[in-house]
């Protein structure tokens, strides 16, 4: 008789919880799900051992983490000796994988009792693939995520899942007298988790495409008012969301999805951009004074999004102690090196605060990768502009730009954007975007004298590494130039 399959299979319940509760600590701040409150009981009540979807989110929750960070995991393979077990961290990593496999058997996708979780299990499952450089499981998987979605109906805005939201969220003004709708099929926590999970596919497929590794098997297409986006998450903690109710969050604390609905509105601030892109080709120069516009008008977005967060989530230049510039990296001196890295003092005096350090270094990484690749945008256009301004003279040019069939539709995107006291003749120029590449890399400089780097490793290697570098040829310039001074 075969053993049955539960977390065990991973390695002994002390070590697995210990693993879980390092997931619920330094990848939970920046991919908010599953539920912690309800994933927690169920994993004291061992639902793994009777329930194969359980078990397969909790092998992909730990292989995520693994694969995102894999130094604290050597830590606690070692205390429980079973660091000859395996070897190098992706040992681990293909361990989890396996059992992940073997849970949810064939065919789960045909499954009655779907959810939101499964949509959970094959995102950790393509994020494993994306943080060991094996970006076609990222591709595949994260679709799965965002297919489970689409079948669940989670990618829907309040008014179709929710017609009557009264009497579901106390304290905000609504009639808490009515019921919560019956019939729909989801509760408030898997509607809550599935935007988040939404919402974490959408900042993938954006990043990815930022660097160039956009794929085809993931469409995100514009939010029209036909076909909105879901909103965002609420920005309240699990620990104030319950299957019928979301209570407020508490005013002396700010929420872990601040931070996260933060980053998001990032990768939403140039949707504009990106709209016309859709309709006219990338790199494609249809009317430039236009685009010009567009450009302009998604970099103020993406430099308004950091105006007014919480002083929790705010880069504050580094205490200088002794008269000495802050370091990068945690004091190593005076005992192991690895033990300096996960001494919680390192990152801050409790979890907590550890966590708003971890997305305040990708909130930032994210924000500067983003103004780089709209700066890149507009000379990447410049230039595609110069080059037909150059054929002017040929009769085949003679339109060179001139507003193609149809660019007007731009002017309702442009409609939409905050008005500014800049005028038409301000809103963008070529010393305009010198400077702001000026700007990152002084931004740039003060985020990495800020951050600590131990604060950045949660995100993986390859993430950061893909918001960082993939910048580089825009700031290495720069970086030779600030060297010098």
């Amino acid at each position: 008789m075969s053993q049955p399959l539960t977390a065990e299979a991973i390695g002994p319940i002390g070590l697995v919880e210990a693993l879980m509760n390092d997931f619920f600590t330094f990848i939970h701040p920046l991919t908010p799900f599953p539920h912690e409150p309800t994933f927690r009981e169920d994993f004291a009540n061992r639902k793994d051992v009777h329930d194969r979807g359980f078990l397969a989110l909790l092998a992909s929750m730990i292989g995520a983490l693994v694969a995102s960070f894999p130094r604290r995991p050597r830590m606690v393979l070692k205390q429980y000796h079973r660091q000859g077990e395996f070897p190098t961290h992706m040992d681990l990593v293909l361990r989890c994988e396996r059992i992940c496999d073997e849970a949810r058997g064939p065919g789960f996708l045909k499954r009655p009792d779907l959810n939101v979780n499964d949509a959970a299990t094959s995102y950790f499952i393509g994020l494993t693939g994306a943080y060991t450089f094996r970006l076609p499981q990222f591709r595949a998987y994260a679709s799965e995520s965002l297919t489970i979605l689409r079948m669940l109906g989670l990618h829907k805005p309040d008014e179709v899942l929710m017609p009557n939201l009264a009497g579901l969220f106390p304290g905000n003004s609504l009639n808490q007298s009515a019921p919560p709708t019956p019939g729909k099929g989801h509760d408030l926590i898997s509607i809550e988790m599935g935007r988040r999970i939404f919402w974490t596919i959408f900042v993938g497929w954006k990043s990815t495409g930022q660097f160039g590794a956009a794929f085809d098997e993931l469409v995100l297409p514009p939010a029209t008012p036909n076909k909105p986006y879901p909103p965002y998450p609420r920005e309240v903690d699990d620990q104030c969301i319950f299957p019928d109710q979301i209570f407020d969050q508490p005013q002396d604390r700010v929420s872990l999805i601040t931070g996260f609905n933060t980053n998001v509105k990032i990768y939403n601030s140039y949707n504009r951009l990106d709209a016309s892109e859709f309709a006219y080709g990338a790199g494609e120069v249809f009317d430039w004074e236009r685009q010009k516009r567009v450009l302009d008008g998604c970099l103020r977005n993406c430099k308004r999004v950091l105006e007014g967060v919480p002083s929790e989530l705010t880069v504050w230049p580094r205490k200088q102690k002794s008269g000495q510039a802050g370091s990068l990296y945690p004091d190593l001196s005076g005992g192991h090196p690895g033990q300096a890295f996960f001494n919680m003092a390192q990152f801050g005096t409790s979890p907590r605060e550890a966590q708003y350090e971890i997305q305040k270094a990708n909130i930032y990484a994210s924000q500067l990768a983003t103004r780089s690749y709209l700066v890149e945008k507009y000379w990447n256009l410049w230039e595609a502009n110069q080059k037909l301004k150059a054929q002017s003279n040929s009769a085949h040019s003679s339109a060179v730009n001139s507003p193609r069939t149809g660019a007007a539709v731009l002017d309702g995107f442009l409609q939409q954007t905050p008005p500014t006291s800049a005028s038409m003749s301000d809103i963008m120029t070529d010393r305009d975007m010198i400077t702001e590449r000026e700007l990152i890399i002084r931004d740039l400089l003060e985020v990495l004298t800020s951050i600590d780097m131990v604060h950045m490793e949660p995100s993986a290697d390859s993430f950061v590494s893909s918001k960082i570098s993939s910048n580089l040829k825009v700031w290495g310039w720069l970086i030779i130039r600030h060297a010098d001074d």
